[in-house]
């Protein structure tokens, strides 16, 4: 019986001395990296459309661009994979249970692979098959570059899994989707209700109809 609690102990703190390393190095080195892209400051390009319900989406150099072209502005930013009415009204709706969703998918990487990811976004979440590809490679850059960060999740200090996630993976998946929630107009809310400066400032505010 005391080989067995003694082995317990030593097999938990390997474990634990695993993750503190693993933490620490991965920490040091996503915080060399630029800091994240900001999705809608310093962004004047804008994907615009004649009819919001239409999928035909074209990128424009500004609002002012977009309104002498007599098109609604959809989202800030270009246009990408998930710029369509049925992705925009997906992101648009995304709750906590989504997001629950997202990181059960996660899982999945390890058992199946980016395809097993695939399969559970689209089961999961209904994203169009270009859309969730998008989602697909971020979860898979954060598996790569945010492990550790994002598996302790604050057990072993401050989580730093958004920051990780921010700095390595949002430049790509931007790229790849063209819209998040915040080109959307959506602002991040502190947990006392607050809202910064700067989340208010990331939030875009040209959009000309929502769904």
């Amino acid at each position: 019986c005391r080989r067995l609690v003694w082995s317990l102990l030593v097999s938990n703190c390997v474990v634990l001395v695993t993750l503190w390393v693993g933490l620490d190095l991965e920490k040091k080195k996503y915080q060399r990296k630029p800091a994240a892209p900001p999705s809608v400051r310093n962004v004047t390009q804008v994907c615009a459309t004649d009819d919001p319900y239409s999928w035909d989406v074209v990128t424009l150099s500004s609002v002012v661009e977009a309104h002498q072209d007599q098109k609604l502005v959809s989202h800030c930013g270009s246009c990408g994979a998930c710029s369509n009415p049925h992705d925009l009204y997906r992101l648009s709706y995304l709750d906590g249970s989504d997001r629950v969703r997202v990181a059960g998918c996660a899982w999945s990487i390890v058992v199946s692979g980016k395809r097993g990811v695939d399969r559970c976004l689209q089961n999961k979440l209904n994203f169009t098959t270009a859309c969730h590809d998008c989602w697909s490679r971020y979860i898979h850059c954060s598996t790569v570059h945010c492990h550790f960060s994002c598996i302790t999740r604050g057990f072993l200090g401050p989580s730093g899994c958004q920051e990780c996630q921010a700095r390595s993976c949002k430049a790509e998946y931007l790229q790849c989707a063209g819209v998040d929630r915040h080109r959307l107009g959506f602002v991040n809310v502190e947990k006392d209700g607050s809202i910064t400066p700067e989340a208010a400032a990331d939030s875009c505010q040209s959009i000309d109809y929502r769904f």
